[in-house]
Protein backbone atom coordinates (compact mmCIF):
# COMPACT_ATOMS: atom_id res chain seq x y z
CA UNK A 1 0.00 0.00 0.00
CA UNK A 2 1.30 3.24 -0.88
CA UNK A 3 1.51 6.00 1.50
CA UNK A 4 -0.30 9.35 1.12
CA UNK A 5 3.04 10.90 1.04
CA UNK A 6 4.68 8.54 -1.30
CA UNK A 7 1.30 8.94 -3.63
CA UNK A 8 0.86 12.86 -3.43
CA UNK A 9 4.84 13.39 -4.23
CA UNK A 10 4.10 10.78 -7.06
CA UNK A 11 1.17 12.96 -8.45
CA UNK A 12 2.45 16.48 -8.13
CA UNK A 13 5.59 15.11 -10.19
CA UNK A 14 3.94 13.35 -12.50
CA UNK A 15 1.33 16.76 -12.86
CA UNK A 16 4.79 18.42 -13.48
CA UNK A 17 5.89 16.26 -15.78
CA UNK A 18 2.85 16.16 -17.96
CA UNK A 19 2.32 20.28 -17.85
CA UNK A 20 5.66 21.04 -19.02
CA UNK A 21 5.59 18.36 -21.70
CA UNK A 22 2.19 19.66 -23.26
CA UNK A 23 3.50 22.87 -22.59
CA UNK A 24 0.41 23.81 -20.24
CA UNK A 25 0.70 25.60 -16.40
CA UNK A 26 -0.35 24.33 -12.59
CA UNK A 27 -2.00 26.70 -10.49
CA UNK A 28 -3.01 26.82 -7.23
CA UNK A 29 -6.15 28.41 -5.57
CA UNK A 30 -7.33 28.84 -1.80
CA UNK A 31 -9.52 25.28 -1.41
CA UNK A 32 -13.16 25.94 -1.29
CA UNK A 33 -13.96 23.59 1.32
CA UNK A 34 -11.64 25.26 3.82
CA UNK A 35 -11.59 28.97 2.04
CA UNK A 36 -7.98 28.56 2.08
CA UNK A 37 -7.93 28.25 5.93
CA UNK A 38 -6.35 24.70 5.71
CA UNK A 39 -8.65 23.46 8.49
CA UNK A 40 -12.76 23.39 8.82
CA UNK A 41 -14.87 23.63 12.06
CA UNK A 42 -16.40 20.36 13.01
CA UNK A 43 -19.11 19.66 15.72
CA UNK A 44 -17.46 18.51 18.64
CA UNK A 45 -17.32 14.99 19.44
CA UNK A 46 -16.65 14.76 23.10
CA UNK A 47 -20.05 16.89 23.75
CA UNK A 48 -21.96 16.82 20.78
CA UNK A 49 -22.00 20.33 19.76
CA UNK A 50 -23.50 21.21 23.42
CA UNK A 51 -20.28 23.12 24.80
CA UNK A 52 -20.78 21.20 27.78
CA UNK A 53 -20.79 17.59 29.37
CA UNK A 54 -23.08 16.24 32.06
CA UNK A 55 -21.21 14.93 34.83
CA UNK A 56 -21.11 13.16 38.45
CA UNK A 57 -21.05 16.04 40.83
CA UNK A 58 -17.33 15.45 42.36
CA UNK A 59 -19.55 17.35 46.01
CA UNK A 60 -22.00 14.69 46.90
CA UNK A 61 -20.49 12.04 44.06
CA UNK A 62 -23.83 12.00 42.25
CA UNK A 63 -26.10 11.11 44.90
CA UNK A 64 -27.44 15.09 45.20
CA UNK A 65 -27.27 15.38 49.52
CA UNK A 66 -25.25 15.12 52.29
CA UNK A 67 -25.96 13.04 55.95
CA UNK A 68 -27.16 16.64 58.16
CA UNK A 69 -23.77 17.20 60.52
CA UNK A 70 -26.29 18.92 62.97
CA UNK A 71 -28.36 15.67 63.55
CA UNK A 72 -25.57 13.17 62.20
CA UNK A 73 -28.53 11.88 60.04
CA UNK A 74 -31.19 10.74 62.35
CA UNK A 75 -33.44 14.03 61.62
CA UNK A 76 -33.74 15.11 65.58
CA UNK A 77 -32.58 17.34 67.98
CA UNK A 78 -32.40 16.45 71.20
CA UNK A 79 -35.02 18.44 73.05
CA UNK A 80 -32.74 20.86 75.54
CA UNK A 81 -35.79 21.60 77.99
CA UNK A 82 -35.60 18.04 79.39
CA UNK A 83 -31.69 17.44 78.12
CA UNK A 84 -33.89 14.12 75.81
CA UNK A 85 -35.50 12.31 78.35
CA UNK A 86 -39.18 13.23 77.54
CA UNK A 87 -39.82 14.59 80.89
CA UNK A 88 -39.03 17.63 82.88
CA UNK A 89 -40.15 18.27 87.03
CA UNK A 90 -43.64 18.50 87.55
CA UNK A 91 -44.60 22.03 87.51
CA UNK A 92 -46.66 21.61 90.71
CA UNK A 93 -44.43 19.77 93.06
CA UNK A 94 -41.25 20.89 91.45
CA UNK A 95 -40.49 17.40 90.99
CA UNK A 96 -40.72 16.26 94.79
CA UNK A 97 -43.84 14.09 93.86
CA UNK A 98 -45.72 15.48 97.03
CA UNK A 99 -47.96 18.26 97.10
CA UNK A 100 -47.76 21.17 99.97
CA UNK A 101 -49.40 18.72 102.40
CA UNK A 102 -46.90 15.96 101.94
CA UNK A 103 -49.33 13.58 99.92
CA UNK A 104 -48.56 12.09 96.44
CA UNK A 105 -48.96 14.74 94.16
CA UNK A 106 -52.12 14.45 91.83
CA UNK A 107 -50.63 16.12 89.05
CA UNK A 108 -47.93 13.88 88.10
CA UNK A 109 -49.51 10.85 90.13
CA UNK A 110 -46.26 10.82 92.74
CA UNK A 111 -43.57 10.26 89.49
CA UNK A 112 -42.30 14.03 90.09
CA UNK A 113 -41.92 14.54 86.49
CA UNK A 114 -44.26 15.34 83.57
CA UNK A 115 -44.08 14.58 79.81
CA UNK A 116 -42.11 17.91 78.46
CA UNK A 117 -44.03 20.57 76.82
CA UNK A 118 -41.66 21.50 74.94
CA UNK A 119 -41.36 18.09 73.04
CA UNK A 120 -44.53 16.57 73.44
CA UNK A 121 -42.59 13.93 75.78
CA UNK A 122 -40.78 12.59 73.05
CA UNK A 123 -36.80 13.88 74.22
CA UNK A 124 -36.41 15.66 70.22
CA UNK A 125 -37.52 17.87 68.18
CA UNK A 126 -37.39 18.33 64.04
CA UNK A 127 -33.79 19.20 63.05
CA UNK A 128 -34.21 22.64 62.02
CA UNK A 129 -31.21 22.31 59.95
CA UNK A 130 -32.59 19.36 57.73
CA UNK A 131 -36.17 19.85 58.43
CA UNK A 132 -35.89 16.51 60.00
CA UNK A 133 -35.26 14.67 56.42
CA UNK A 134 -31.54 13.86 57.88
CA UNK A 135 -29.83 15.47 54.90
CA UNK A 136 -29.26 18.46 53.06
CA UNK A 137 -29.02 18.72 49.52
CA UNK A 138 -26.08 19.52 47.35
CA UNK A 139 -25.61 23.19 46.43
CA UNK A 140 -22.96 22.82 43.51
CA UNK A 141 -25.74 20.05 41.73
CA UNK A 142 -28.95 21.40 43.48
CA UNK A 143 -30.01 17.91 44.09
CA UNK A 144 -29.52 16.30 41.08
CA UNK A 145 -26.01 14.52 41.29
CA UNK A 146 -24.71 15.68 38.04
CA UNK A 147 -23.39 19.01 37.34
CA UNK A 148 -22.33 20.61 33.31
CA UNK A 149 -18.79 21.34 32.82
CA UNK A 150 -17.07 22.92 30.04
CA UNK A 151 -16.06 21.08 27.51
CA UNK A 152 -12.06 21.00 27.66
CA UNK A 153 -11.50 19.61 23.68
CA UNK A 154 -13.80 22.78 22.23
CA UNK A 155 -13.35 24.86 25.09
CA UNK A 156 -17.42 25.08 25.34
CA UNK A 157 -17.61 26.43 21.54
CA UNK A 158 -19.48 23.08 20.45
CA UNK A 159 -16.90 23.09 17.27
CA UNK A 160 -13.56 21.51 16.34
CA UNK A 161 -10.83 22.65 13.70
CA UNK A 162 -10.25 19.53 11.67
CA UNK A 163 -7.71 19.35 9.12
CA UNK A 164 -9.37 20.00 5.81
CA UNK A 165 -8.72 16.88 3.86
CA UNK A 166 -9.46 18.17 0.49
CA UNK A 167 -6.44 20.58 1.06
CA UNK A 168 -4.40 18.23 3.19
CA UNK A 169 -4.45 21.08 6.01
CA UNK A 170 -2.32 23.72 2.95
CA UNK A 171 -5.51 25.84 2.06
CA UNK A 172 -4.46 25.55 -1.76
CA UNK A 173 -5.35 23.68 -4.40
CA UNK A 174 -3.71 22.51 -7.89
CA UNK A 175 -5.69 23.73 -11.16
CA UNK A 176 -4.57 22.93 -14.44
CA UNK A 177 -4.86 25.58 -16.80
Amino acid sequence: MISKIALTLFMGLSMLFLCSCKNNSVLSKDCETCEGEGYVMETCPDCDGNGYLVVTCRNCDGDGYFRCNWCSGTGRDECSSCDGTGYRACSRCNGSGRNYEGYSCYSCGGTGRESCFFCSGRGYDECSNCSGSGRLECGDCDGYGKVKVECSKCEGEGKVKQTCEDCDGEGKVSVFK
